[in-house]
């Protein structure tokens, strides 16, 4: 009877301190990161998107220039009653090549509040060609920053824990478990022992419930650099037509600002991802290529529009025309014949033009054929031969 009593008291106390162990997974994280945004880059990074999950996150980014750079703005979000300072604790190591920066707005994230961490990665240095190579160079780098009461005291948020919670979940039933047997045990130093075990087992779930996570931002970095890349274009006719202004880029002076009193045309709708422009010399980015790279000379055709009855579309007060689709007549040309004109005294010799022929101070090159050239460390542009 004794050791009945001994077992159910046992459970009544496993029972009880459930609620207490379990209120952690109840609520959603106590503090967690709300938004990661690249607030502002310079040069061309490739940027992908950051993945986060709870205070953890990781950033992935590719630098091909020095001077490249992001600046990311990470905002943390307390879903506490609780107020706390943010300090650093394990900062970036140091880079050869890439600089890690990060900024608090604010050291203290307040009650039921946000606080903003601003980090900046800049690729700072060149990486030597010889280190890059064809697989290119990879950063990996980490930061923590903590989270601590007013005191410097480290605060458990009592933040969802699902791998702790199974522990607990389990020692529970054991706990439960083990008592029917010792119940039915006709043993009775086994009993004994076992009434022990469950007295133990029971001071141990309160510490594993309430063990104090690490609260802190963890930032985890991976940048990879690459050798630069430069741009091939094409520039179009040097009549004017009315060209997009998102296909194509313009010079300054390339486009007239009204002609016939319209300064743009729109199709369908009035943004500038349906405005044309009355230009001439439009000019196609076809591609980025390594120094070095194998570049085929392509033939390129050029689209511009015209209204089919200006009568069915609507003139708005800044000059410009919003016409539906089926009132734009779309029409095309190709260019076959380029011609290169040396921007480098190098170029001659470093971009091993096939299939051309001199031609003025450079070389002209004529599509489709086995054209090709070898990429040099700058842009290049191909303009039209007038046959």
């Amino acid at each position: 009877m004794k050791k009945l009593k001994s077992i159910l008291v046992a459970i009544l106390a496993v029972l009880a301190l459930a609620p207490n162990t379990f209120a952690t997974g109840v609520s959603s994280r106590a503090v967690e990161i709300k938004s990661i945004e690249p607030e502002i880059m310079a040069g061309n990074p490739t940027v992908s998107e950051p993945t986060f999950d709870g205070l953890e996150m990781s950033l992935n980014v590719s630098f091909s220039a020095p001077n490249d750079s992001v600046k990311y703005k990470i905002t943390i979000q307390n879903n506490t009653d609780t107020e706390y300072e943010l300090s650093e604790e394990t900062p970036f190591d140091d880079s050869e090549y890439v600089t890690f920066d990060y900024e608090l707005e604010n050291d203290t994230l307040v009650a039921q509040g946000e606080a903003v961490v601003y980090l900046t990665l800049t690729y700072a240095s060149a990486v030597p060609a010889s280190e890059i190579g064809d697989s290119g160079y990879a950063v990996n780098n980490k930061a923590t920053i903590k989270f601590t009461d007013q005191n410097g005291e480290t605060i458990n948020p009592n933040t969802a824990d699902t791998s702790r919670n199974f522990i607990i979940i389990a020692l529970v039933v054991a706990t439960i478990l083990f008592a029917f047997i010792l119940l039915f045990s006709r043993r009775r130093s086994f009993a004994k022992r076992g009434i022990f075990g469950l007295i133990l087992a029971l001071c141990v779930i309160p510490f594993i419930a309430s063990a104090a996570e690490k609260l802190s931002l963890d930032v985890n970095v991976h940048i990879s650099i690459d050798l630069p890349k430069y741009e091939v274009s094409y520039r179009g006719d040097y009549s004017y037509d009315w060209y997009s202004v998102t296909k194509y880029k313009f010079a300054e002076g390339d486009c007239m600002d009204n002609y016939s009193g319209v300064t743009a045309i729109y199709v369908d709708s009035k943004t500038e991802s349906n405005k044309y422009q009355y230009c001439h010399y439009p000019t196609l980015k076809k591609g980025t290529y390594k120094s070095g790279a194998t570049v085929p000379v392509e033939e390129i055709t050029f689209t511009y529009i015209g209204m089919a009855d200006p009568a069915y579309c609507t003139d708005e007060a800044d000059g410009s025309i919003v016409c539906p689709t089926d009132q734009i007549m779309n029409h095309q040309y190709s260019e076959t014949y380029w011609l290169y004109t040396f921007i480098d005294p190098s170029d001659e010799n470093v971009m091993n033009f096939s299939d051309a022929w001199d031609y003025e101070n450079g070389v002209g090159l004529v599509t489709p054929a086995s054209s090709s050239f070898t990429m040099p460390s700058h842009n290049i542009i191909f303009g039209i031969i007038n046959k």
